[in-house]
């Protein structure tokens, strides 16, 4: 049933993109007095971040809910391309930054850190080994820690990632 309802949230992110502004969107949705669920407002925050912040390119979604593995306490992971002055525009506006979204942005092409958040979270494209395989959708290599491994023991996977805001 979740997973439905994912799929179907990010299906209307393209069809409104293509047919109102993010902020008519949000105006729209708030206007019909609807219930919004935990995905909904996810989507939401995601086309207010793109509205707000016009030097952001693309925003991809990564993790366990691109992949098919998330769970109700599963956080929201997304990496978006932009500049220098994207990354500041959202630092500068605190009601884009929700506990339980990670934002990176890629500033130059290759090199990203995290638009908000406790942790400092930093890297390369280059070393996530990315790869675009469409317009909407690309794939990297993700290191966890092995399950009962000590000291260093990691697993690489790849994984996939899709494109949720083309601008």
């Amino acid at each position: 049933m979740r997973r439905c309802i994912y799929i179907s949230a990010y299906r209307c992110i393209h069809k409104y993109m293509r047919l109102a502004s993010p902020k008519c969107q949000l105006i729209q949705v708030r206007a019909q007095n609807m219930s919004v669920s935990k995905e909904e407002e996810i989507i939401n925050c995601v086309l207010e971040t793109a509205g707000k912040c016009a030097n952001l390119q693309s925003i991809w979604i990564l993790g366990s809910r691109a992949n098919g593995s998330a769970h109700s306490a599963s956080d929201w992971d997304f990496l978006a391309f932009g500049n220098a002055n994207a990354l500041d525009c959202l630092r500068k506006n605190p009601d884009l930054h929700k506990p339980n979204v990670d934002f990176l942005v890629v500033t130059n092409g290759d090199n990203f850190q995290n638009a908000w958040g406790d942790r400092e979270k930093k890297g390369s494209l280059s070393s996530w080994e990315w790869t675009q395989k469409s317009d909407m959708e690309a794939e990297y290599t993700e290191a966890k820690a092995a399950p009962g491994a000590n000291f260093g023991g990691v697993v690489l996977s790849r994984r996939r990632a899709i494109r949720v805001w083309p601008k």
